[in-house]
C-alpha cells in the first residue's frame, strides 16, 4: 500500500562549517547548499551539554541564500523533511547518516564572523534631530 506518511523535523543550531555549494550537472541545473549544524542540549542532572550533529541541504533560492548569508557559528532554525543516506566505505562497511532536506530556513542571533554577506553594513546617524519628532 502506498503511504501518505511523512517526518518534518525542526531544528535549532548553529553551522559547525561554511555551507557547500555546487551546481547540479545534467539537462537541468540547480544549486544545492549542504551544511551541518551543531544543536546543543543542555542535559540537567549531569551539568553538561549533548551536542547532535546533523546534516542538512536546502535546493535553489534557499541554497543561494545560505550560500550568501550563513558562515560557520552561525544560529539557524531550520525545518525540513528527514531521510536516511546510506552507502558503503571503503572497507565494504555499510554507513547511513540522517539528513534533514531543508525546506524553511530562518537566521537566529549572530556569531562572530558568521556572517558572509558581501553587502557592506552602513550605520545611519540621527537623521532627524531630537527636537523634530512630533511625539
Amino acid at each position: 500500500m502506498a503511504g501518505n506518511d511523512t517526518c518534518k523535523m525542526f531544528a535549532i543550531g548553529r553551522l559547525t562549517r561554511d555551507p557547500e555549494c555546487r551546481d547540479t550537472t545534467g539537462k537541468v541545473t540547480y544549486r544545492v547548499a549542504k551544511f551541518s549544524i551543531a544543536i546543543n542540549q543542555y542535559v540537567k542532572g549531569q551539568n553538561e551539554d549533548h551536542v547532535t550533529y546533523l546534516e542538512c541541504e536546502t535546493w535553489e533560492n534557499l541554497a543561494r541564500t545560505v550560500e550568501q548569508y550563513c558562515g560557520k557559528g552561525k544560529q539557524v532554525a531550520v525545518t525540513g523533511s528527514f531521510r536516511i543516506d546510506q552507502w558503503q566505505d571503503k572497507e565494504g562497511n555499510r554507513r547511513s547518516t540522517p539528513v534533514m532536506k531543508v525546506e524553511t530556513l530562518q537566521m537566529l542571533g549572530s556569531a562572530d564572523g558568521a556572517s558572509k554577506s558581501k553587502a557592506p553594513v552602513k550605520q545611519v546617524a540621527n537623521a532627524v534631530a531630537e527636537d523634530e519628532i512630533p511625539f
